[in-house]
Order: structure tokens, then C-alpha cells, then sequence
């Protein structure tokens, strides 16, 4: 089991998360349509929603190697956490934040 914290996460422990957050979840994109900018273009308009509706931040558990990683990467989520290995496949999980109020 590998647990690794990343100290450049701006909260002190990837626990302490604000209640208000928002923590997103299963942003699916169709085969016929990924490599389109479809999943870019769904997961920026969720962080607009977000900033609009005054979250502080958005979170996501995301598996460590796959497409949505680069769109997080993108959009500026930062790794807090990855814990594997945590899928039958043997891939770890990657807990990803986005500061959306300083």
C-alpha cells in the first residue's frame, strides 16, 4: 500500500477540506466523443458553476494514469493525495483540489 502526501497542496492536510466544497464525481465522455475536448469543455464549465455558486474549492478522486489527469492538470487541480494500489487493475487513486477562493 503506498500513501503519499503532497506538501505543495495549499491546506495543511488533504483532510481539511471546507464543508462548503464541492467533491465531483464520475465525468464521463462517451468513446465516439473523447479526444474532442468534450471532457475539457465539462469539466471547465462544472468549475465555472462551482466559482458562480461560491464553493471554495473543487475536489475528485480520479484514477492516477488516465485522460482526465491531463484535463485536471489543465483546469489547475493539484494533487493532494495518492493511495494505491486502490483498483483492481493495481492503479492508485489521486485525490485532486482546486482552490477556487484564496
Amino acid at each position: 500500500m503506498i500513501l503519499e502526501f503532497f506538501p505543495e497542496a495549499f491546506f495543511e492536510s488533504p483532510w481539511m477540506i471546507p464543508e462548503e466544497s464541492i467533491f465531483a464525481c464520475d465525468l464521463v465522455v462517451n468513446p465516439i466523443y473523447q479526444g474532442s475536448e468534450l471532457g475539457f469543455e465539462l469539466a471547465s464549465y462544472a468549475l465555472r458553476f462551482a466559482e458562480e455558486s461560491g464553493a471554495p474549492g473543487v475536489y475528485a478522486q480520479i484514477m492516477n494514469r488516465t485522460p482526465i489527469r491531463k484535463i485536471c492538470e489543465q483546469l489547475e487541480f493539484r494533487p493532494l493525495l495518492r493511495l494505491g494500489p486502490a483498483y483492481k487493475n493495481g492503479e492508485a487513486m489521486l485525490y485532486v483540489g482546486c482552490q477556487l477562493r484564496k
